[in-house]
């Protein structure tokens, strides 16, 4: 009997790694969305409840066409069915993405979705490779049971075993197969042991069957007739029907509720989603075998288990989930003994991960699931067959994923959070209302439908800040707004430096100027080295920061902005004062879609392709830096068009950063590396050199552009240029050759963002010669910034130290390390509150190299903080020697005089801000205010007006003109 539980357990094995490859194989056609999750999963749950419902016609099928096969042997044929049908996922291939055209999209206010008919392509592809295959997995665990139905703990000890091999399927899934043979590989090798079972089976089935003493299905036997409750049951026929949907819904409603937490903690790992289902399968294998073993086990215990379960739970939720994300930041950032056997940390960053997902899921899991083993065991006592009680419990199953992972979190993830406890404690109540003596009545039913109703409608819907870390930026922030969707919950929390947009607990996007600056500079950079650019897409919209500088070029006809998430497009007019309104420009269309799939569809080439997605290392990010999606994005680029790609190297370790720059240096023809802020690095891919020439010429050509770099403090094209950190030659050198991420094997998503950041080294005059001869005039600009540091930090004040520290030309005057390091020290002062620290900090930095902006800035700031006005107005004056071609040094100059009341002088600073920066519109603001202020209202007006010209929309200034009579 062992050697057939231990085959069963293969099946189980494969079967899974089915379920985990199929779902990769629909997020490379359909994207990575809520909906491509849940189709997978609706078919693979679905098809299992069905093929369990429908098996004892399935079998009495195959018996009528196959002859006098033993039962053993029809499972072998169900087997090898299950394996060629899972071949049925490569034929999607033959189905053309464009079937429906290559824009298959409606408008729906203001915003392109897909139409239903593009949704519904997908249901057939789901049924025919994933439904299918299913249905006929579904069949077996009914078809075993019933072989061997006179033993009345058999199917907790076959689903024991089946279990044990799933849970095998994912660590080996995880750890080995995907990470070193990729999906379709893996496919294959699981169809081939399959294919073996199988056919193992079908040859030696009937001898095996007699060896164990099993009977034929239809054969009758000395188990109790259907109905008439043998020798360990407990409950009524409509009580165990009742148990097995309660124990169904509420494993797949705990299962997507995990899902949802874990990522809503921010543990990002891509394997976390599988830890997830490998406990869960853990604990239902050990409930089973706890089952099997447990011979006084009755529904009276497994009903305080569920109350038990319930505390637990709620324990878990409320009190240990965050400490637990705690501990795991703090164990993969303190595990350095582990280097030596694990020298890239993806090891220890797994374990780490595997530990607390299991001390999350696996008790509460263990608790809901000793329920259906023990109806299972009971229900065979009776005679009945499993196929139904089974079914229903997969069907159940399916309709609380559904429920907890698509319908609550549309109202928002709090909301969803919430309901699952409630949801829990009312089915753990109905299940003490059965009574094993009675049979089951409506009126229960009726009081459990009206309690879930009840609780539907009031659990709280506001946002909660009791879910977040005390840490969390967020805690005590005011919510401006928040939407959910199926996907993210999505709000807007008010904060020092501007509004930030969030999808669940990690920040997306805010409107500070040094992000603001990165955003631009993926725009600009590339669109000003480009003659007459005419097309441009943009992946991933944010606030909008980055689509309103590209609607910038007036050259441009088209912008295409696709965002997975419609909230963050619904939420845009929140941002309307920095993103321009956007999102109303004629020239936009705003697709609802992911952007590989968006890819796949259109037939548009494009001059400019831009991709700012969430962090790399954010479950399902990895396909926006994969070289199949660069590939996909050089095909979709016009012979002399230009892709730009976010590289926030702070946010993942040094080997992760190293993989996507070998991806993108090894996919496209031409690439660069440039700063767009500090460590917020920007890669630039073509097929051809960059135009720097064209960059630095055109950057006075167009107003708009202009005022929109001289916003962020880039101030002349030279200064643009001068962002280049290294070249195409240097970055060929460096990173030409290695491994690279790829859809099959995603290797970013075994990485953690850790505190250690990959350093690019500056290129300096090497970077300088590698620009293409014809450049001599620009060179001649951008000799001073490639050779003396001190320029360099004039034209780019923001340009990583670190780089400087790493390069080559070690510009030995300054250790440019320790400067950092001074830097580094004063920010975590003045975020601890020590001031005069930081101040004493910040001085020392200047006096060890005066060009630096952002610390004059900093000290400034500090200084009118404790009240010494006078000192921090020195400051900038320090500053406005080095810096006096940046608008913003005389603008911050400005607002502090006339924080001091002297008003005459701040009209001087601001005036000057404004001869430097025409559309400058807090500075023409200001101006008009301090002009009304010296009652000289036509100058008032005059500088009110070309802010209101500036930004028609603002509030301030409406309010203003308005009581002015304008």
């Amino acid at each position: 009997m062992r050697f057939l539980l231990f085959l069963y357990a293969l099946s189980g094995l494969f079967s899974l790694g089915y379920q985990v490859i199929w779902l990769r194989h629909f997020v490379d056609r359909f994207g990575s969305s809520t909906l491509t999750f849940m189709l997978v999963i609706s078919c693979f749950i679905g098809g299992l409840g069905a093929g369990a419902l429908a098996s004892r016609r399935v079998v009495a099928w195959l018996r009528r066409r196959l002859g006098g096969l033993a039962d053993l042997s029809l499972y072998g044929v169900v087997e090898v069915l299950v394996a060629l049908l899972a071949l049925l996922v490569f034929t999607e291939a033959l189905v053309p993405v464009t079937l429906l055209g290559h824009f298959p999209y409606s408008e729906r206010d203001g915003i392109f979705e897909p139409t239903l008919a593009h949704h519904l392509i997908k249901l057939p592809l789901a049924a025919g490779t994933v439904f299918l295959p299913c249905f006929f997995m579904g069949v077996t665990f009914p078809l075993l049971t019933s072989v061997f139905r006179s033993q009345d703990r058999f199917p907790s000890r076959l689903y024991a075993w089946n279990t044990a091999g799933a849970c095998a399927s994912v660590l080996l899934s995880e750890w080995i197969f995907l990470r070193y043979a990729g999906h379709d590989l893996t496919l294959l090798a699981l169809v081939a042991g399959n294919l073996v079972l199988g056919i193992y089976f079908v040859v030696r089935g009937k001898a095996l069957q007699n060896k164990l003493g099993g009977m034929d299905a239809l054969e009758t036997s000395s188990a109790a007739p259907e109905g008439e409750p043998g020798k360990g049951a407990e409950l009524p026929r409509g009580a165990l029907l009742a148990g097995a949907v309660v124990s169904g819904f509420l494993a797949g409603g705990i299962e997507a509720d995990a899902f949802r937490r874990i990522h809503f903690i921010q543990i990002f790992n891509g394997a976390s989603m599988a830890f997830v289902s490998f406990w869960a399968i853990l604990a239902i294998f050990l409930a089973s075998w706890t089952i099997s073993t447990w011979r006084s086990a009755t529904f009276q215990k497994i009903k305080r288990v569920y109350l038990g379960g319930l505390l637990l739970f709620v324990a878990t939720v409320s009190a240990w989930i965050l400490p637990l994300r705690q501990w795991l930041a703090d164990f993969i950032a303190g595990a350095t003994e582990f280097s030596a056997l694990d020298p890239e940390g993806t090891g220890t960053i797994l374990l780490g991960v595997f530990v607390v997902v299991g001390l999350l899921v696996f008790p509460v899991y263990f608790c809901v699931s000793l329920l259906l083993p023990l109806l299972c065991n009971q229900a065979q006592a009776r005679g009945m067959h499993l196929g139904r009680l089974y079914g229903l419990n997969t069907v159940a199953f399916l309709a609380g994923m559904f429920v907890f992972s698509w319908t609550a979190p549309q109202v928002n993830m709090f909301y969803a959070f919430k309901l699952i406890v409630f949801v829990f404690g009312i089915l753990v109540a109905f299940l003490f209302c059965i009574d094993p003596a009675r049979p089951l009545k409506r009126l229960h039913i009726s009081l459990l439908g009206a309690a879930l109703v009840a609780a539907a409608i009031l659990t709280p819907t506001d946002f909660d800040h009791s879910f977040l870390p005390d840490n969390n930026p967020v805690k005590g922030q005011r919510i401006v707004a928040m939407q959910g969707s199926a996907g993210w919950t999505v709000f807007i929390a008010e904060q020092p430096l501007g509004n930030a947009i969030f999808l669940d607990t990690a920040k997306m996007s805010d409107t500070g100027t040094e992000v603001k600056r990165y955003m631009k500079v993926m725009a600009h950079f590339p669109l000003l080295s480009l003659k007459d650019p005419k097309r441009a897409l943009l992946i991933c919209f944010g606030v909008g920061n980055t689509a309103a500088s590209i609607a910038a070029h007036r050259s441009l006809e088209e912008i295409d902005i696709v965002d997975l998430n419609r909230s963050i497009f619904e939420l845009a007019p929140h941002f309307a004062f920095h993103n321009n309104e956007v999102y109303s420009d004629r020239r936009v269309r705003l697709i609802h879609d992911d952007g590989r799939s968006f890819l796949n569809l259109t037939d548009r080439r494009y001059d400019l392709i831009t991709s700012e997605p969430p962090p790399p290392l954010m479950h399902g990010i990895s396909r926006l830096y994969s070289f199949e999606y660069y590939e996909s994005v050089l095909e979709h680029l016009t012979p002399a068009g230009c892709m730009s790609q976010w590289l926030p190297i702070y946010q993942m370790p040094p080997r992760a950063a190293e993989l996507i720059v070998q991806t993108f240096v090894q996919a496209f023809p031409h690439s660069i590396l440039i700063t767009g802020t500090n460590k917020e690095f920007l890669l630039i891919g073509s097929r051809h050199e960059i135009d720097f020439a064209s960059l630095v010429e055109r950057y006075d050509d167009d107003p708009r552009v202009r005022g929109d770099l001289l916003d962020v403090d880039v101030c002349s094209g030279v200064d643009l240029a001068s962002r280049l950190v290294m070249s195409h030659n240097q970055l060929l050198a460096a990173y030409g050759t290695g491994a690279i991420v790829t859809d099959q094997q995603n290797r970013l998503s075994a990485y953690w963002p850790t505190g250690d950041v990959e350093v690019f080294p500056f290129g300096g005059s090497t970077a300088l010669a590698s620009l293409p001869q014809e450049l001599v005039a620009v060179q001649g600009g951008l000799a001073m910034s490639f050779s003396d540091p001190a320029v360099l930090l004039s034209r780019v004040p923001d340009f990583p130290l670190e780089s400087l520290a790493a390069g080559r030309e070690s510009h030995a005057q300054l250790d440019w390390r320790a400067l950092q390091g001074i830097n580094a020290r004063s920010s975590r002062a003045f975020a601890a509150g020590q001031v005069e620290s930081g101040l004493e900090l910040t001085l020392e930095s200047l006096q060890c190299f005066p060009t630096q902006l952002q610390v004059h800035y900093q000290r400034a700031q500090a200084l009118a903080g404790v009240g010494r006005a006078e000192e921090a107005l020195f400051c900038l004056g320090q500053a406005a020697e080095a810096f006096g071609h940046v608008p913003r040094v005389h603008f911050l100059t400005g607002a502090m005089l006339a924080d001091m009341g002297r008003r005459e002088k701040a009209l001087e600073a601001f005036r000057r801000a404004l001869e430097l920066h025409p559309r400058y519109f807090e500075a023409q603001f200001q101006t008009g205010m301090l002009e009304g202020q010296l009652k000289r209202r036509d100058a008032a007006v005059r500088h009110l007006k070309r802010a209101q010209a500036l930004k028609p929309t603002d509030a301030k200034v409406n309010e203003v003109l308005g009581k002015l009579g304008f």
